[in-house]
């Protein structure tokens, strides 16, 4: 097969495991505005579909004798549509069906209109768990020894942060389970909490930068954002399609789903590997950056692994909404087929770009503004009692509209 020929004619070195993982996170927690605090809010990301039973937030008092009291518990699994919307972020907020303008997918007023997240030291948690009434149970009651909390015992914890004020004259705040503390505000008028913490760009939570305590803030000081990317960034070039079993898609061939917003698992299990776009897609300036990063295989006797493989970068012009197998994979695009690149990931991770654009019309491609074409990277997957097919694995897809 011409696809076995390909990568068996590719040199593959032993490196070590880079495994991508596409999970829920806390992204964007809006804690205090200027007056009644009535546009609070939590954000979760991750990818659509993604479903939310068994998903808590929770939320540790952190301040004097209060510290250890578990103050809310937001059951996610008994939100009215329990599951990651299309946008990719999950919003809670105590204001109803919108906040600043954008759905809410669970409403926690109930009982608890303003304030619901207090103006204190608080560490948060995103947990999933198969028994949520029993953390329920605890509401309002100390759950701490020192600082460490009944937490993990209850619950696998998927994300955590906490915030602090300015401690008092006696005693010092208080913050649970290892959590990287952000705050106080010191850059806004004294020393604060923070009005609100942020991923920038949806990638780490900031140390030094926090929202602006009007929410109806405008650039170059930093708004909330519910329901959108956070703070300051270009939006993604393209969007992410065919993950399999979700939406329609087919499964992985052989019950081998991967991560959230990933391809297939592969051999070395690391989830499968998942592209993604930086840049700018333009017919006349390509900037265009295309990543694949989570590539794996274990190694032919199918015992270690290997993480620097041959890739190719292959695009289409049609897609197909249900996908088609892959190798280990799932593919769903078709017309006309070209492959971009052939080039090699480096510790699991896979580029190529700017030149897109230039390549596919040396390949008798060319772009006009507006033409819209779909990529995947597939990669050698060694193993041949894995999922016993072509031996090649391949991320999720990725549609970009050309500008």
């Amino acid at each position: 097969m011409q696809l076995n020929r390909l990568f068996l004619a590719g040199a593959a070195l032993i490196g070590a495991a880079s495994a991508a993982s596409a999970q829920v996170t806390l992204n964007e927690i809006y804690i205090s505005t200027t007056g009644t605090d009535i546009a609070e809010f939590i954000e979760l990301k991750g990818a659509p579909g993604t479903s939310l039973a068994g998903y808590m937030v929770l939320v540790v008092e952190g301040d004097g004798a209060s510290a250890g009291i578990l103050d809310r518990a937001y059951n996610l699994g008994n939100a009215t549509s329990p599951v990651i919307p299309p946008s990719g972020y999950f919003v809670i907020s105590n204001n109803g069906g919108t906040i600043l303008g954008q759905p809410v997918q669970q409403d926690f007023s109930t009982g608890v209109a303003n304030d619901a997240i207090e103006n204190g030291s608080d560490t948060f948690y995103l947990v999933q768990t198969a028994n949520p009434a029993a953390i329920t149970a605890l509401l309002a009651t100390n759950i701490a020894t020192g600082t460490t909390t009944s937490i993990p015992s209850l619950a696998t914890i998927l994300d955590i942060i906490a915030v602090i004020d300015p401690p008092p004259a006696t005693g010092a705040d208080v913050t649970f389970d290892g959590a990287t503390v952000l705050g106080p505000d010191v850059a806004a008028t004294g020393t604060f909490l923070p009005a609100g913490i942020y991923r920038p760009c949806d990638g780490a939570f900031s140390t030094t930068l926090f929202l602006d305590f009007d929410p109806n803030s405008a650039a170059p000081v930093r708004p909330p954002t519910p329901g959108a990317i956070n703070g300051g960034c270009v939006a993604a070039p393209g969007v992410v399609i065919c993950e399999p079993g979700v939406n329609g898609v087919i499964a992985c061939p052989c019950a081998n789903n991967g991560n959230p917003g990933a391809g297939c698992n592969n051999s070395a299990n690391s989830g499968g590997a998942v592209l993604s776009g930086s840049g700018v897609a333009s017919t006349t300036a390509d900037a265009l950056v295309l990543t694949a990063s989570g590539i794996a295989t274990a190694t032919g006797t199918c015992a270690g692994f290997n993480d620097n493989l041959t890739c190719i970068l292959l695009q289409g012009t049609s897609l197909l909404p249900t996908g088609v197998a892959f190798g280990d994979g799932v593919r769903c695009f078709g017309g006309t087929l070209k492959r971009i690149n052939v080039g090699a990931s480096s510790a699991g991770v896979y580029n190529f770009g700017p030149g897109v654009a230039a390549q596919s019309a040396a390949l008798g491609d060319a772009f006009v503004t507006g033409d819209t074409r779909f990529y995947l990277v597939y990669y050698r997957d060694a193993c041949a009692t894995f999922c016993p097919s072509a031996n090649f694995n391949a991320t999720q897809g990725y549609q970009i509209t050309w500008q």
